[in-house]
């Protein structure tokens, strides 16, 4: 029984952070003015080391790295510098 409620609350935590990262996002997105970034032919992933095409799905972090969006494991944490991307209220 207690396994049950366990995995009951991991699963609850799991959502209830999965809203905050969407509000998070949905802010970010407010707060961000429009910017036109040039992508060279050349370009690579600074995590993965792969080339960045045009129909990949990409993220511009504000520590200046272009990644996949796939290669960003942790959404408030930038993979190249670990530096805290969306600060804690």
């Amino acid at each position: 029984m207690r396994a049950i409620a366990k995995t009951q609350k991991e699963r609850h935590l799991l959502q209830h952070r999965a809203c905050l990262t969407e509000r998070e996002a949905n802010k970010d997105k407010l707060n961000v003015h429009n910017e036109k970034i040039v992508i060279e032919d050349k370009a690579i992933c600074m995590v993965c080391k792969e080339a960045i095409l045009c129909n990949n799905a990409l993220i511009y972090l504000k520590t200046g790295y272009l990644i996949h969006s796939k290669c960003m494991k942790y959404p408030n944490l930038c993979p190249i510098t670990n530096a805290i991307l969306i600060p804690p209220e």
